[in-house]
């Protein structure tokens, strides 16, 4: 990369998101000269104005589509920093030969780590013996029903690296693992004792279900009132991927006829829930957390130094140290 080129790169986000010292030190440092700010971005106006005098974008969730991308001329690489980019029109993106750089890895651990957490915590009913202390002043173990874990079944759906790790944390408890995930090759299953499953199998025989799916156009509402009338054990359901997965009056329905025994939600399909609206909030058998599954100290360096490190190969030409270019075609 000569030295004296020119590179702008807009960092889009919400407002709360704007404190960018640690991404434009290492940008800097990698591309010397580099121009990099941060536009508040809420709206498809916003992300088109950002985008308009750009060469690279720097997002999370901001939607980039067809009509972002003919607003943008100078636009050549887009960083995303999640795992997932539904947010991303790929197709659109390679037509314009744009390069779209999604993390490919950075909280596998975390995000098993916590799926973990919330299984155990509503198996074991934490919430409901919490509350009946401290709000009760009650001390009684049989005001609720437990369940030993080793025997389970836990259905997993999506069996990637990260329902991989949920895999092999819940077989250490001696829980038995189905899967589903038609693009994992049968080696794969066998090398990690889990049984390859279709999906009303899997919904049948479980009496865990953990979401690990990307998400594309195919699965949305993917889980709703027809999935869970599949289950006949009356299972936990677990959230841990994305909102738009799940249709949730479905899912309270679900919960309301006894379908589940509980959920453990990570993800709604809102980003910004109106909590206090939320018919999900002030249930004993639902645990929610904030899209809090990624989280530490170190994942999330890892989040905001990643996407800067694939910037940084890219405008140098190193495309193969690249960590996750989804769309190598969009360089020809």
């Amino acid at each position: 990369m000569p030295e004296t080129m020119s590179i702008r790169i807009v960092a889009c986000g919400r407002p709360e998101e704007q404190d960018i010292h640690v991404e434009k030190a290492f940008l800097q440092q990698g591309l010397p000269g580099v121009e990099v700010v941060f536009r508040v971005c809420e709206t498809t106006d916003d992300v088109k104005a950002a985008a308009a005098d750009a060469d690279a974008l720097l997002i999370s969730f901001a939607v980039i589509d067809e009509n972002v991308l003919n607003a943008a001329p100078h636009l050549r690489c887009i960083a995303v920093s999640a795992t997932g980019y539904g947010n991303v029109d790929v197709a659109a993106a390679t037509a314009h030969g744009v390069a779209v750089c999604p993390i490919g890895e950075y909280c596998t651990d975390e995000v098993a780590d916590h799926t973990l957490a919330l299984m155990l915590a509503l198996l074991r009913n934490l919430k409901h013996y919490t509350r009946q202390i401290e709000q009760d002043a009650v001390w009684a173990f049989d005001s609720a029903v437990c369940r030993r874990l080793k025997n389970l079944t836990l259905s997993v759906f999506g069996f990637g690296r990260i329902g991989r790790a949920v895999a092999k944390r819940a077989q250490a408890f001696g829980i038995r693992v189905l899967a589903v995930d038609p693009y994992v090759p049968p080696e794969v299953f066998a090398s990690t004792s889990v049984t390859p499953a279709d999906i009303d199998t899997a919904l049948r025989k479980a009496d865990i279900i953990t979401n690990h799916m990307n998400q594309t156009s195919g699965n949305d509402g993917f889980f709703n009132l027809g999935a869970f009338r599949k289950c006949t054990r009356k299972p936990l359901f677990l959230n841990i991927a994305r909102g738009a997965s799940v249709n949730e009056d479905d899912l309270c329905t679900a919960l309301d006829e006894g379908l589940l025994s509980g959920a453990g939600l990570d993800v709604l399909r809102d980003e910004n829930p109106d909590l206090r609206n939320c018919p999900l909030v002030g249930r004993d058998n639902v645990l929610l957390t904030p899209h809090a599954a990624f989280y530490s100290q170190e994942s999330l360096a890892d989040l905001r130094h990643i996407p800067c490190s694939n910037l940084i190969h890219f405008f140098h030409g190193d495309y193969d140290r690249i960590q996750n270019l989804v769309n190598p075609q969009a360089l020809a």
